[in-house]
């Protein structure tokens, strides 16, 4: 049915710059915090009559950039005005994403929403226009059919508008493989002074399921402090592979030897495994210099991660690397138009276990007690598909390590 409002968008270009070399990082890192329930802002201009600062609740930001230099000018992300902008110093909460900003122009967001990436809509001329100009923002009014990539709504949230199948069943390999268990992590920071090996603060799950050779089946739930509990638990329980829901590997980064601490001598580039997943439509964290040296919690749940990949390596473990919120959105979109709720929510809880219970039937809600345990249970149900022959890979192992992710003929229908 064609919508004949008036649609007013603002357009917001986001160009290269030292600390995000490719804008598709800042973008992503926008959308992870959304997604982890962290108050999102915008960054305007400092001047008075910065454009976009009089966007009102529930106007949509389409956020664009190229995903290569001289490449097409595209909208890689969606975000609705939560409220007024305020002039400020940088907010405590994108502190990472801008760094230290007085005195500028900030924006309230919610629902940041990566999309596959569309074309702008202006002309070669009105585009060259924008471009030239000192504005990074700029206002839209159409008339009509609202245009692709649209996915959260207007206003309000988007896991509140989203309706949550009652039953979802999934579509995946199974071949005559016989029986097999497999572990799924979701590392936590642990502490420079452990070497990385020892997380006091929060103890991270690891999830066992297991292929009965005609179903999945749910393994339970173990909480670890340390590495070393991992991989006794991995040893006891017979499991074959692991698969962590972290970084494998890096393109040009380092830790120090000593795993002290980063090197700050090794800036390295981005990891194209996770330029091909933004380009997909994923928010994720990217392993970047920016990322290590903005972001005190992800430096070292990253590094921790790279640590267990480091033991597993040397143990001679089978160990992948997966992103649960990929995994989930990108098997989101085989039953739904709308954009996966957040985490953090009631809705976005719900989808997520409506998706895992598609594969294990024999899971209850009760199960899994927060969203890290639900992660570690997609990494383990990436896992499983990985020994039937259900993943893809995303990058390469020479371009900063790959990421695997359910195969396009992994999907979801529902009752409904």
């Amino acid at each position: 049915m064609h919508s004949e409002e008036v649609v007013t968008d603002w357009l917001y270009r986001l160009a290269e710059h030292p600390a995000f070399p490719s804008p598709l990082a800042e973008i992503s890192a926008l959308a992870a915090l959304d997604d982890e329930g962290a108050a999102t802002f915008l960054m305007l201009q400092k001047r008075q009559d910065a454009p976009g600062k009089s966007a009102e609740r529930g106007v949509r930001f389409l956020l664009c950039t190229r995903a290569a230099p001289n490449s097409e000018w595209r909208i890689h992300a969606e975000a609705i005005v939560a409220g007024p902008a305020a002039r400020s110093s940088t907010p405590a909460s994108v502190m990472g994403v801008y760094g230290e900003q007085p005195e500028r122009w900030f924006v309230p967001l919610e629902n940041v929403i990566p999309v596959e990436a569309y074309p702008v809509p202006l002309s070669s001329d009105e585009l060259a226009i924008f471009l030239g100009g000192r504005a990074t923002a700029r206002k839209l009014t159409s008339v009509g059919l609202e245009p692709p990539g649209r996915s959260g709504g207007r206003s309000g949230s988007a896991g509140s508008a989203t309706t949550i199948p009652n039953v979802l069943r999934a579509r995946y390999p199974a071949d005559s493989a016989g029986p097999f268990s497999v572990l799924g992590v979701d590392p936590t920071a642990a502490d420079w002074s452990s070497a990385m090996t020892v997380g006091a603060k929060k103890p991270m799950p690891s999830v066992r399921l297991s292929w009965t050779g005609s179903e999945i089946r749910f393994g339970g739930v173990a909480w670890h402090t340390k590495n070393d509990e991992l991989w006794r638990r991995l040893q006891s329980e017979s499991c074959e592979s692991i698969c962590i829901d972290g970084p494998c590997a890096t393109n040009g980064l380092r830790i120090k030897s000593d795993w002290s601490g980063w090197d700050p001598d090794a800036c390295g580039g981005t990891r194209d495994a996770e330029v091909a997943l933004a380009n997909r439509g994923v928010a994720l964290f990217w392993t970047t210099h920016a990322t290590v040296t903005r972001f005190a919690g992800a430096r070292e749940w990253i590094a921790r991660s790279l640590r267990l990949f480091d033991e597993a390596h040397r143990a001679g473990v089978s160990a992948i690397e997966t992103h649960p919120h990929g995994a989930f959105s990108l098997l989101w979109r085989t039953v739904s138009k709308r954009a996966l709720p957040k985490k953090t929510t009631k809705e976005g809880r719900a989808a997520r276990l409506s998706i895992l219970r598609a594969f294990v039937s024999s899971l209850e809600d009760s199960d899994l007690r927060d969203h890290d345990a639900v992660d570690a249970a997609m990494a383990a149900l990436i896992a499983v598909l990985d020994r039937l022959g259900g993943t893809t890979a995303f990058g390469t192992v020479a371009g900063g390590g790959q990421i695997w992710m359910p195969a396009d003929a992994v999907a979801l229908t529902s009752d409904d």
